[in-house]
């Protein structure tokens, strides 16, 4: 809107991963891959009219890497991206029903019911105490890398390289991807045993525990 020639610079780099909330930062939420080249399209809309053009993005001749080793490296880098966001809501699943649970456990209910409750939360704390580093913090003491601060590592790695990632660093994505699974399933049977504790909590007259959807999650803080 303003008078003038207006740059709008880009870097070729697709926005940052949203990454699971811990007590410390994650290197896996500072970076971002860059976008394959290929024949991309700029649209700018002032009022109701909307001017489109192209740009073709090449790869720099001069690089060492070849074409094959910079497609290794994307497809790597956007496995660990995908996983980066995975993770992140996973996590948010379990803070969000965990918090639920602290809320019930202030209100009148039989004492039967606090102790499944209280049960129910130690199964979803200790899940997520595998999953991200969950005391300290950025400047005073230091904790065991979990899940997230391991993939956020190798993430920060392969993005940080434009050639072919390493057998090493396969092997280690490979890793990565079995603890996420194993992960995400005792996730969805900690998830899977809420319809029956909200009916208990319902007969007490109490609010079901619940969690935001993915794309609610994904839409959050933008």
């Amino acid at each position: 809107s303003s008078k003038g020639i207006n740059i709008v610079p880009w870097n070729y780099r697709y926005r940052m991963p949203k990454v699971a909330k811990a007590k410390t930062f994650s290197r896996g939420g500072f970076a971002a891959p860059t976008v394959p080249p290929g024949v991309y399209t700029l649209r700018m809309a002032k009022g109701k009219t909307t001017y489109e053009s192209t740009l073709e993005l090449i790869a720099d001749p001069a690089s060492v890497h070849t074409a094959e080793e910079r497609l290794a490296q994307h497809e790597t880098a956007m496995q660990l991206y995908a996983m980066n966001e995975e993770l992140a809501y996973l996590v948010d699943q379990l803070d969000q029903v965990s918090a639920g649970v602290s809320q019930r456990l202030e209100a009148e209910a039989p004492k039967k019911l606090k102790q499944e409750l209280i049960g129910y939360q130690g199964a979803l704390e200790k899940l997520r105490e595998g999953l991200v580093v969950t005391t300290g913090d950025n400047y005073v003491g230091a904790a065991a890398p979990q899940l997230r601060e391991r993939m956020g590592s190798l993430y920060s790695e392969v993005v940080g390289y434009a050639g072919r990632p390493s057998n090493a660093q396969m092997d280690n994505l490979a890793l990565l991807k079995g603890e996420l699974q194993q992960a995400t399933e005792e996730a969805g049977q900690l998830m899977g045993q809420l319809q029956t504790l909200n009916k208990k909590l319902a007969a007490n007259g109490l609010e079901a525990l619940a969690f935001r959807s993915k794309e609610e999650f994904m839409e959050a803080d933008q």
